[in-house]
């Protein structure tokens, strides 16, 4: 899929989810993906969550939460968004804030905001330049559509007092592995974070060469997703996936002792298309004050 003006990245690749199958399941995804063109603002709600059999291969459970209003700004520039983001792994939490004006860039971090230099922000808004028009959402090769298998409608929901088609899918783990490889999630804070986590490791080693994603297929008992599309405008209002691990054998050692894992994922888009009042954050700090006190304590956050 690809998207024109400035919408987020992310909600044109949950959009992209929706596309293929059988029957009248197949008509009604096709139509979400192009019904992703007309979203310009809304509330998203996107969490991920991963458990472990057993857990100290992962750390304990693992939960993230992003959430908050979006508006696009136009073709080509950087939207306007004040996301909440929360990520918890066991009794441990952390809270972090993310705002755009379209003009400007914040970090909220133990309740103070800090202001994101104007140099870094230029950067970011020749980004947006360079994915504006027919830009491709999602990496070269990374090909969603074609994870999906089976479509089947399972009836209406209403969804904000509106009606909802409720569709489910299996995923076809060969080509759902393939694009996954073909993201590059061996580097930056996931590699970091992978170094600390056993099973990560493993996962994203696997990942890495085609002997292991037919080890890492041969290990999932259970992948599904479901969706709810909008009845009249067609837009994904929700989606909840479910993978099952259950590795055997040399794979349990491969994956950093794992016996069995669970990952599930939802998105949802609220408020489409409803004005949204998103400004900058009261009395924020220069950023260089927050990095200063992080290396104080021994911490990078470049």
């Amino acid at each position: 899929m690809r998207v024109g003006g400035g919408g987020l990245a992310l909600l044109a690749g949950c959009a992209v989810l929706a596309g293929c199958g059988g029957s009248s399941a197949r008509s009604t995804l096709r139509q979400t993906v192009a019904a992703d063109r007309s979203i310009r603002s809304g509330v998203l709600t996107v969490a991920v969550g991963l458990r472990s059999q057993p857990e100290e291969a992962l750390g304990g459970p693992l939960r993230l939460v992003v959430q908050g209003p979006f508006e696009s700004k136009g073709a080509g520039k950087v939207p306007a968004f004040a996301m909440k983001v929360g990520l918890a792994s066991g009794p441990a939490t952390i809270q972090l804030g993310f705002t755009s004006t379209g003009s400007a860039l914040y970090l909220t971090f133990g309740g103070q905001p800090f202001e994101v230099p104007p140099s870094d922000f230029a950067g970011l808004e020749a980004a947006y330049r360079e994915r504006s028009g027919e830009t491709p959402a999602l990496p070269a090769g990374v090909e969603p559509l074609q994870w999906l298998e089976n479509p089947e409608k399972k009836g209406t929901v209403t969804v904000e007092g509106e009606p909802a088609e409720k569709v489910r899918a299996g995923i076809n783990k060969g080509r759902l592995l393939a694009s996954l490889a073909k993201t590059g999630p061996f580097s930056g804070a996931l590699g970091e974070l992978a170094n600390k986590l056993p099973a990560l490791h493993g996962l994203l080693g696997a990942l890495s060469e085609p002997s292991g994603r037919k080890e890492v297929g041969e290990a999932v008992q259970q992948a599904s997703i479901e969706l709810e599309i909008g009845k009249r405008d067609h837009v994904l209002r929700r989606l909840q996936l479910k993978v099952v691990l259950a590795p055997k054998g040399a794979t349990v050692a491969r994956l950093g002792g794992l016996k069995r894992g669970e990952v599930t994922a939802s998105f949802g888009l609220s408020q489409i298309n409803a004005p949204q009042r998103i400004a900058a954050p009261a009395h924020p700090k220069p950023l260089s004050e927050l990095l200063r006190e992080a290396e104080g304590a021994g911490l990078s956050l470049g």
